[in-house]
C-alpha cells in the first residue's frame, strides 16, 4: 500500500506533528508513505515540499479576490 498525506505544513504546528506521527506509524507497519506540504521547511525525510514563496503569495492573493 502507498499513502500520500497532503498538509500545509510538516513537522511543526499541530497538524504538522500529527502527519509526522502518522507517517512514523505507517513506516513501522511497512507502509510506503510521503507527506506533501507547501509552507515552511522540514528535515523529515519523507516530507516533500511543493511550490515556493512566489507560488504561495499568488495562491494567497487568488483566494482573497
Amino acid at each position: 500500500m502507498k499513502v500520500v498525506q497532503i498538509n500545509s505544513v510538516c513537522s511543526f504546528g499541530s497538524t504538522g506533528r500529527i502527519v509526522v506521527d502518522l507517517s512514523k506509524e505507517m513506516t513501522k507497519s511497512n507502509i510506503e508513505n510521503y507527506i506533501i506540504y507547501g509552507i515552511g521547511l522540514s528535515d523529515y525525510p519523507l516530507g516533500i515540499k511543493i511550490g515556493n514563496k512566489i507560488d504561495l503569495r499568488l495562491h494567497q492573493l487568488h483566494t482573497r479576490l
